[in-house]
């Protein structure tokens, strides 16, 4: 992969998109995403600038309605600061791409002044997730947009990965679709620092809430719940109690009480310390994720290299057994 055509440089790119040009700013995105080279000089550049933007996290099941009230927060924010929107979807199977879109599905506040809308494909990383996200968070971050808004993929359980990216996670459910028990189990609404119950104007909207509320509570007391990450939700030692809200996205209620809320958890995040470990975790995080992704890469050559094909084959036609097949794989890359 070779970087974008032209004699740009990284400083010069990362010098022009902090001036506000827009196609620098998406053609900085497309180098970073695609891994082109240098883009990690590029990152660098942009580092020192970054780190000012408060990353909000959305998840949710599928029919809760997140691009609608992302769509709502974009609006009000848009009207008054830069705001950015990273939607996380699944990746085709044909072009490697976001399959989906949240472009297609924001169009009338994508083309607003002040907003920019970016479809990531997941490429196959499990957590609601993209790897990529973190480094075209660190350039929307550099490029002045605050707050950035990261929608995961909907794709219900398994989406907390996002606590580790964002400062604020934002939970969002819907009355009579029964996945807030299953958001329990996977822990994503225990992890999360608001929760909301989108589409009010149905009528077990309330119970849906009230419901929610008893079983965090519950899950609380008797310990079966898992704990909050980094002790952001209901830390009421240092003053934040994970508030249940109700909103309604296509009428646009609730909407102004839910930007409050996301505005004063940035807030509790600054005077109660809790910021700066959350810093250390996010590192940790991102580090071993690309070790990870390091290491990854470098198995496969080494199994490459001790007849992977060949074993594969064997074992596909039954001449060898597949345990005594990887441990002779395994023998011939770390010679025990």
């Amino acid at each position: 992969m070779t970087a974008p055509a032209g004699p740009m440089s990284p400083e010069h790119l990362a010098e022009r998109l902090r001036d506000g040009d827009m196609r620098s700013l998406a053609r900085a995105l497309t180098w970073v995403e695609r891994r082109g080279n240098g883009f990690e000089t590029l990152l660098g550049v942009l580092l020192p600038h970054a780190g000012r933007a408060q990353l909000v996290g959305i998840s949710g099941p599928p029919g809760a309605g997140k691009s609608t009230l992302i769509g709502r927060l974009v609006e009000q924010y848009g009207a008054v600061q830069p705001v950015a929107v990273l939607s996380v979807d699944p990746t085709s199977v044909v072009s490697g791409g976001a399959l989906l879109g949240d472009r297609i599905r924001m169009t009338d506040v994508s083309l607003a002044d002040n907003v920019f809308v970016r479809s990531v494909a997941t490429r196959g990383t499990a957590g609601g997730l993209s790897l990529a996200c973190w480094d075209l968070a660190l350039v929307l971050d550099a490029a002045g947009y605050d707050p950035i808004l990261i929608e995961t993929v909907g794709a219900g359980q398994g989406e907390t990965e996002v606590r580790y990216l964002a400062d604020t996670t934002v939970q969002v459910e819907a009355p009579g679709l029964g996945d807030h028990v299953q958001a329990l189990k996977a822990g994503m609404l225990e992890v999360s620092d608001i929760v909301v119950v989108n589409k009010a104007d149905r009528p077990d909207s309330a119970q849906t809430a009230a419901r929610i509320r008893q079983t965090l509570a519950l899950g609380m007391e008797t310990g079966l719940a898992p704990h909050a990450f980094h002790g952001q939700a209901n830390d009421t030692e240092r003053g934040w109690v994970q508030p249940i809200l109700l909103t309604d996205a296509l009428a646009g209620t609730g909407i102004d009480e839910l930007q409050d809320r996301i505005a004063e958890h940035r807030d509790w995040l600054c005077a109660s310390g809790v910021r700066g470990d959350a810093e250390r975790r996010r590192a940790a995080r991102l580090l071993n994720l690309l070790v990870d992704q390091g290491w990854q890469a470098r198995r496969r050559a080494m199994l490459e290299a001790a007849g992977w094909e060949d074993a594969v084959e064997a074992v596909a036609v039954r001449e060898r057994e597949p345990h005594a097949a990887a441990r002779r794989l395994l023998q011939r890359v770390f010679g025990d």
